[in-house]
């Protein structure tokens, strides 16, 4: 049923959100939602798809990024303002 989590539960402090995205051409893809309450209110604070935790993807991405700019952070805060102004 569309909208509807498959599974809920709490893991070190997070509520922890079973669910998968239905393709019309395929299998169906699993995702875990990471929500945490930032005391502003809930915030997600990590997408795993299909075990792969865009958190730590992103920060492997970024090291890499600033390794290949001399260890600087400067170019990478650059670049995603851009990405974020566009």
């Amino acid at each position: 049923e569309p909208g509807v989590p498959d599974l809920v539960y709490t893991a070190n402090g997070a509520t922890v959100v079973d669910s998968k995205l239905n393709q019309s051409n395929g299998q169906p893809i699993a995702l875990v939602w990471e929500v945490r309450d930032s005391g502003q209110g809930l915030r997600i604070t990590d997408v795993k798809i299909e075990g792969v935790s865009m958190v730590m993807t992103h920060r492997s991405d970024f090291n890499s990024y600033i390794s290949s700019h001399g260890g600087k952070v400067e170019p990478l805060i650059d670049e995603l303002e851009a990405k974020s102004n566009r």
